[in-house]
């Protein structure tokens, strides 16, 4: 595995990082764990407000990221890009999921959950939806992969629009790729969604999550274009949507429920985090001083897969105990230290699997 994987992104080409941003994935990521941990062992303490604001702050932005950072262009080349991604992703995956399978089988008794055939808790991690066999012991992994399901699916749609990105092509021919996947995801979300239930999440998802990763890449073509005047107007048209979904909802904030199948009232909340990158990037310059916790925050960014696999794995701990903890002490104490040994457990795990990784060489 290469360091590009890290990104969830198609390569770069090798010292081509941008700092900025693998310093917003690296914050991004580590928002994740606090997303699951209010999520999962905080869904019996934390107040539901809580958790809808924590949404304001989710994954729409690395599929924008990912647009952005996209540098092939010809079909071949992204094609074979995407192929190699898609199977380097899937392969580190598939390898810490089978490193986790004993794990469950030796847990399982000592947790009194009766034992299920191995063939099924391996066949559903082979499909990416580890919620049957022992997976639902690990259930924040179970719940992140829906996000690597959607963004290998994307992977494969990439090389069909690539052409359509090229920073060289007319805008006009950009924009309209942006309107054609805004039908799709339309079409695919509102109109045939109750009528194809079959592939109709997968649909949805996939339409989504390709134009937010279009809208990625057209920002890379035009960023010179976005001046600070288009930036605030950017910015508050986005608190506009959000404050008409809100309205909209009889003025209860609702984001979770309209993130599976996402819907246009997700994308509205999602706009602020994607314009307020835009935002950065046009104005960011890199800082004097390099503070420890910048090098954290920037070595997150650059193995955002390996602290995203890891988080799946520590979120899920407290979820066996929380049960027996919660009443210990003020909800804000308990959540405080939950994250925080959240935040421990997956920081270690990838730092571990990245050197061990490396060590033997499936890691340049």
């Amino acid at each position: 595995m290469t360091r590009s994987e890290g990104s969830l992104a198609p390569e770069a080409p090798r010292g081509a990082r941008d700092r900025y941003v693998d310093l917003f994935k690296g914050g991004l990521i580590l928002w994740i764990v606090h997303l699951h941990t209010v999520f999962f062992s905080g869904d019996d303490y934390i107040p539901d407000l809580v958790r809808q604001v924590s949404c304001l702050v989710d994954v729409p932005a690395f599929f924008f990221v990912s647009g952005y950072l996209l540098k092939t262009w010809g079909f071949r080349d992204c094609l074979l890009r995407s192929v190699r991604l898609c199977a380097r992703l899937f392969i580190v995956y598939a390898l810490v999921s089978l490193l986790l399978i004993p794990l469950l089988y030796l847990g399982a008794p000592l947790l009194g959950v009766p034992a299920v055939p191995v063939l099924s808790t391996l066949r559903a991690a082979l499909v990416l939806n580890p919620f049957r066999g022992l997976w639902d012991l690990l259930p924040a992994y179970g719940g992140s992969l829906w996000f690597l399901r959607t963004y290998l699916e994307v992977l494969c749609v990439v090389p069909f629009v690539c052409w359509f990105l090229r920073p060289e092509a007319p805008r006009l021919r950009r924009y309209a790729l942006l309107v054609l996947m805004l039908m799709s995801f339309h079409l695919a979300r509102y109109v045939f969604y109750e009528s194809v239930p079959v592939h109709a999440d997968m649909m949805v998802k996939v339409a989504f999550y390709t134009f937010l990763f279009c809208c990625g890449a057209c920002f890379r073509a035009d960023e010179a274009r976005f001046g600070r005047g288009l930036l605030a107007t950017a910015f508050l048209l986005s608190g506009a949507l959000c404050l008409f979904a809100f309205y909209h909802d009889g003025g209860v904030l609702s984001v979770q429920s309209g993130k599976f199948p996402p819907s246009y009232r997700y994308l509205a909340y999602s706009l602020p985090l994607v314009v307020g990158f835009m935002i950065g990037k046009r104005a960011w310059k890199p800082p004097i001083l390099s503070s420890r916790g910048l090098q954290a925050l920037e070595w997150c960014g650059k193995h955002v897969f390996a602290v995203y696999l890891a988080q799946g794995i520590a979120c899920s701990v407290p979820c066996l105990f929380i049960t027996n903890v919660r009443d210990w002490a003020p909800a804000p104490v308990v959540y405080g230290a939950i994250l925080c040994l959240n935040l421990a457990m997956a920081l270690l795990l990838a730092r571990g699997g990245v050197f061990v990784a490396r060590r033997v060489g499936i890691w340049e």
